[in-house]
């Protein structure tokens, strides 16, 4: 898939969708690969050309916390941040899925942002998009229980990455600041209420939860 399939890409300008096609560095990542980690030097904004990416914050223990999702033609507004202010990574973006991503190193980000304003319209679009979903991330921590928490989580997924969840119930628990026990037992009671199937290798989201989430 080249820039000018990815959905937001439809507000830039040929001319600047070329720019991007023309100075990106592409590579591919295998689910379960990193795409960068905290601490380290960012010089390039990362935008997904295939698959998704998950995005998590690294707190000083070393413990990760799911953040959001990023899919095709998305912006990860935090590895941009990085690259224009040459800074360190606070987060950690890691492949969902197998996934192939543009990175377009500095100084093109800047630059475009003084010659093309359709470029500016596409971070600004991006940013208010993380915002939500951060803001979403901090409701469900503040204010929801964890069955809630949990509930959101899988909609999350359902939603970005279909209905199989190949991550193990330590996994699980580790994203959303848990222990393996306790998720295994809200599994278990939504399996009982036919929101989900837990099989060996992955848990099966079903269309029922969106029902679930609407009714709270």
């Amino acid at each position: 898939m080249d820039a000018k399939s990815a959905n937001l890409f439809q507000i830039l300008s040929e001319e600047l969708r070329m720019a991007v096609d023309a100075q990106s560095i592409r590579k591919h990542f295998s689910a379960g690969d990193a795409l960068f980690r905290e601490g380290s030097y960012i010089g390039s904004a990362a935008i997904v050309a295939e698959g998704v990416v998950k995005i998590f914050r690294v707190d000083e223990d070393g413990s990760s916390h799911f953040l959001y999702f990023l899919s095709s033609g998305e912006l990860c507004v935090l590895s941009a941040l990085c690259c224009m202010r040459m800074r360190k990574a606070d987060m950690r973006a890691v492949a969902y899925t197998d996934c192939e991503v543009m990175f377009i190193p500095s100084p093109y980000p800047e630059v475009w942002m003084q010659e093309y304003p359709e470029w500016n319209r596409y971070l600004l679009q991006s940013f208010n998009l993380r915002m939500s979903e951060l803001l979403d991330t901090f409701d469900s921590v503040i204010f929801r229980h964890l069955d809630e928490r949990l509930l959101y989580y899988l909609l999350q997924h359902y939603n970005t990455g279909g209905e199989r969840l190949y991550l193990s119930h330590q996994q699980i628990a580790d994203e959303l600041n848990s222990s393996r026990e306790v998720i295994s037992r809200l599994l278990k009671k939504l399996e009982d209420s036919g929101f989900v199937e837990v099989n060996r290798s992955f848990v099966r989201i079903l269309p029922s939860i969106t029902k679930s989430i609407q009714a709270k």
